[in-house]
């Protein structure tokens, strides 16, 4: 991600560069406080568009608030254990990561960055509570900085997700109205911060508002036009919007820029057998 201190997962997984191209969007998340912008996932976490799965499903396909690819920067990190957290979670080490981010906290307990590279580690492990906690605590220690609210919005849809899980879906809402909420924070605090408009997106096509998601998703593509995965997600909604001509521009201009994106290609292989555009489809 792009840090002072850095690690990220959308660093969206969560949450980019700095700024280095990539296709697939996830949920965007930053470890560091200090970081500016979220960084972009790795192919390998892209979130799975779902077109294929079923051209007439009615819901959206989204991404878990789970963390992705770590961009790091350990010249950036002077503390030791700060640094050795930093690697073990770009490793994927968490149990390590969360006992070097623990030291660090125990040596300097208003450290934003610890409780915030904590957060994500324990979003990582399945923990989203432990998160809201760990980014509350980060929002506390520096409110003036966008990244805790990012990182608190993760952890907000995730609980929305376990409670929709489990079938308490007003308690689903409310948590998905506080990630909108704290992605509208993230964004007051840095209009250019793209990874908190691309996770307001999410969050709104949670809450079925499809037309605030497609702005969203479009504004995060524009300010982060190496990710052509925004592009695609905004298509996909465009899609599943009955808007089908315009996804299909959108998929077309998204395959011209990136000619090696095979989730780009699916999907709009897909919109064109939905247009009846059988032998163009059988062509990509």
């Amino acid at each position: 991600m792009h840090v002072t201190l850095g690690l990220s997962g959308l660093p969206v997984t969560s949450k980019v560069q700095r700024r280095k191209g990539t296709n697939a969007p996830q949920c965007s998340r930053h470890p560091n406080v200090q970081a500016s912008h979220a960084s972009a996932p790795d192919a390998e976490h892209s979130c799975q568009p779902g077109w294929l799965s079923g051209l007439a499903c009615a819901c959206i396909a989204l991404a878990p608030a789970s963390a992705g690819a770590y961009n790091v920067r350990l010249e950036d990190v002077e503390n030791p254990a700060l640094q050795s957290g930093v690697l073990a979670a770009t490793e994927h080490r968490w149990d390590d990561a969360e006992k070097q981010f623990r030291i660090v906290l125990d040596e300097e307990p208003d450290s934003a960055s610890a409780w915030s590279n904590l957060g994500n580690v324990h979003l990582s492990k399945g923990r989203p509570n432990e998160a809201f906690r760990d980014f509350s605590e980060a929002v506390r220690l520096a409110p003036t900085a966008p990244v805790p609210y990012l990182n608190r919005a993760l952890a907000e849809e995730q609980l929305g997700v376990d409670a929709d899980e489990r079938n308490e879906h007003q308690e689903a809402e409310v948590q998905y109205s506080g990630a909108v909420k704290d992605c509208n924070l993230a964004i007051e605090r840095d209009p250019k911060e793209f990874a908190a408009w691309f996770n307001r997106g999410n969050a709104l096509a949670r809450l079925q508002d499809y037309g605030g998601a497609l702005d969203s998703y479009r504004t995060a593509a524009d300010l982060a036009p190496g990710i052509a995965g925004y592009r695609l997600r905004e298509a996909e909604l465009l899609f599943q919007a009955d808007r089908v001509a315009d996804s299909d521009r959108l998929l077309r201009t998204v395959v011209r820029k990136n000619p090696t994106y095979a989730e780009a290609h699916a999907a709009l292989t897909a919109v064109q057998w939905q247009l009846g555009q059988d032998s163009k489809a059988e062509e990509l």
